[in-house]
């Protein structure tokens, strides 16, 4: 999962040391899948990284888990999409794809 995630660069390494405390030479272990973690930075990664989340609830046979994990990441997403979307229509009129005193929608040229 951690490879998965953050590939097997010394970047990666770096980034698993900072998250969990360990070593440069048990953050490589975890990473090559030759040696997992245990207790303390196992919640440490959990907090981290969702990849190892999903790993968990998966050998841990939680799918139900994953799938309300991935739904409140779309929804995150598409909040993230819609505040794009209003910034993108403020200079359109009031943000709504509306120009101001109008009640119907008008296509937004994103051509320019």
């Amino acid at each position: 999962a951690l490879h998965r995630e953050l590939g097997d660069t010394h970047r990666a390494v770096k980034t698993t040391m900072r998250w969990t405390g360990a070593s440069e030479r048990t953050a490589k272990n975890w990473i090559a899948g030759s040696h997992g973690p245990s207790g303390e930075h196992l919640i440490s990664l959990l907090r981290h990284s969702d990849e190892v989340l999903i790993g968990l609830l998966t050998v841990a046979g939680r799918g139900e888990a994953i799938v309300a994990l991935r739904l409140v990441e779309m929804r995150d997403r598409l909040d993230e999409i819609r505040q794009l979307i209003d910034v993108l229509l403020d200079g359109q009129g009031d943000g709504k794809g509306r120009t101001s005193g109008s009640s119907e929608i008008r296509p937004v040229d994103v051509s320019k």
